[in-house]
């Protein structure tokens, strides 16, 4: 399945509860951007492997 979105907050706010998205081939600069990006709310949780 294919999402086309205007922002990662889209995206986000799409997701059923208990989801989870997975990213692949992300570069540390980008995972500490999307760091910033999302704001302090418990609802998203982020590590990078």
């Amino acid at each position: 399945m294919s999402v086309q979105t205007q922002s990662v907050y889209d995206l986000l706010d799409a997701l059923p509860a208990n989801s989870a998205l997975l990213l692949y081939e992300v570069s540390w600069a980008e995972y500490e951007d999307l760091l910033e990006l999302l704001p302090d709310n418990p609802r998203f949780r982020l590590s990078y492997d």
